[in-house]
């Protein structure tokens, strides 16, 4: 019964999307060159997603990017690579990293078995196996792929010379993963070329087919590259480092897009928005990552490593922002030549560390604020905020804050706070994991412009 049930949804789907099979084949094609237009050879070609597509420049420093590779939607920062799946002449291929226990099987909608075939071939750490398309029937019908402890199943319909397919994979792990060989209208990527010697360049690609591309690489250290897109970890991220204040004559930072007001903190910085263009998926997160510190780091031509540690107050738009410094740190990285270089960050711990702050960690109260509505803020602590909670004094249940919708990296105050003059605990939760408590008359949450001194 649970066979014909996922048979049947699986036809719901078909009908629904009809995505070609060999919808994720890429085909990107173009030159590598270096600033003065000359060909750089055995540059490393390859995408990040789709990380199992790549190759290499020849000697006029063309590269032809071809392949396919269907990745998960599961977690796009670490890339489960499924079997790809491409129609190859009178066969549907499946390729499969090294496993000699692969096998698969067909059946037709009611349950009854079609077609059974073990692994045919193996090299290069890759295992294939090939169906031919006259073994599927017209109609829909179910491909089950076995490698080792996971199970991957394909729905496929066949009408005529159109062959579409629906996949969902079932892994040795509890939660369910789908996939499917996606669409040029949802296609994205990042394509990442690097030689030795070289400052690596990261651009968007939205579309599996591109020709003539050009992308530039300027020598390690050099104060100007060609724009990249950055990408991400827990940790931190890979980009560019620019700057917006003066290397030679630094300003304190005047709070930024996080709203913190004029302050004293010298070493400071903006964060990307975006990642691909536009999509606002970027490490600002509508302020969130405000008042949190970073470690940046640059190496220049002659191996020379640059460091310095700044605090996120702003937000940087730009299309190929990494982290943008502004005040002292502009300096200490770009000395005499500032530009765009090519760099790292690592979320890092505030506390302790010089130019980052200008007080002791406060919670500040908005200006406009009042008895029926207010907005606060925490300020100089550990890193940024994670969570914001309240509880009447002597109660046992918290509430957490929400982020406020009327200004960025602010949370609001409930009404029934606001018009208490009985105690209340505050609870901050800071990423580096550390706390900050208040304990306060709510009402006193309602004075505009009123900073109250956190205790660790």
């Amino acid at each position: 019964m649970n066979f014909f049930v996922a048979a049947l949804y699986c036809l719901c789907c078909i009908t629904m999307f009809h995505k070609p099979l060999c919808g994720d084949s890429v085909r990107i094609s173009g030159l590598v060159q270096d600033e003065n237009n000359n060909a750089i050879e055995n540059a490393e070609v390859s995408l990040f997603y789709r990380n199992s597509i790549k190759t290499t420049t020849n000697t006029s420093g063309a590269f032809d990017l071809s392949g396919t590779a269907a990745i998960s939607s599961e977690n796009t920062a670490q890339v489960h690579l499924l079997p790809s799946v491409i129609l190859n002449g009178n066969n549907i291929r499946f390729d499969l990293h090294s496993n000699k226990n692969a096998h698969l099987t067909i059946f037709s909608l009611n349950g009854r078995q079609l077609f059974h075939q073990s692994f045919i071939s193996q090299s290069d750490n890759k295992t294939t196996l090939l169906v031919p398309l006259s073994k599927l029937p017209s109609g829909i019908s179910l491909l089950v792929l076995h490698s080792n402890k996971s199970r991957f199943s394909y729905t496929f319909a066949k009408t005529g010379d159109y062959i579409y397919t629906r996949g969902e994979t079932s892994l040795s792990r509890p939660s369910n993963v789908s996939f499917s060989t996606g669409s040029i209208a949802d296609f994205k990527d990042i394509l990442i070329v690097s030689a030795s010697g070289f400052q690596t360049v990261r651009r968007a690609v939205s579309a599996p087919i591109e020709d003539e591309v050009k992308i530039r690489l300027m020598t390690s250290g050099v104060g100007y590259i060609t724009p990249t897109i950055p990408v991400y970890s827990d940790k931190g991220g890979i980009g560019d480092v620019t700057t917006y204040g003066s290397a030679s004559d630094p300003e304190n930072s005047q709070g930024g897009a996080c709203n913190y007001g004029s302050t004293k903190i010298k070493y400071y910085a903006a964060i990307n928005v975006n990642q691909f263009p536009g999509d606002k998926k970027g490490q600002w997160q509508d302020g969130q990552i405000c008042g949190r510190c970073a470690r940046v780091r640059v190496r220049t031509a002659t191996g020379e490593e640059r460091t310095t540690v700044v605090r996120i107050m702003d937000k940087c738009p730009d299309d190929n922002c990494g982290i943008d410094l502004g005040g002292a740190p502009a300096g200490v990285i770009m000395k005499t030549q500032s530009g765009r270089y090519a760099g790292e960050w690592e979320w890092v711990t505030c506390d302790g560390v010089e130019g980052v702050s200008d007080g002791s960690p406060s919670l500040c109260v908005k200006t406009g604020s009042n008895q029926w509505w207010s907005l606060v803020q925490a300020r100089n602590g550990s890193g940024s905020v994670t969570e914001m909670r309240v509880r009447k004094t002597e109660t046992i249940e918290w509430q957490s804050l929400k982020w406020a919708t009327e200004a960025e990296n602010f949370f609001k105050v409930p009404e029934e706070l606001l018009q208490d003059s009985g105690e209340w605990d505050i609870e901050i939760q800071w990423n580096t994991g550390t706390t900050s408590t208040l304990k306060i008359a709510g009402n006193k949450l309602s004075i505009e412009n009123a900073v109250y001194d956190l205790q660790k």
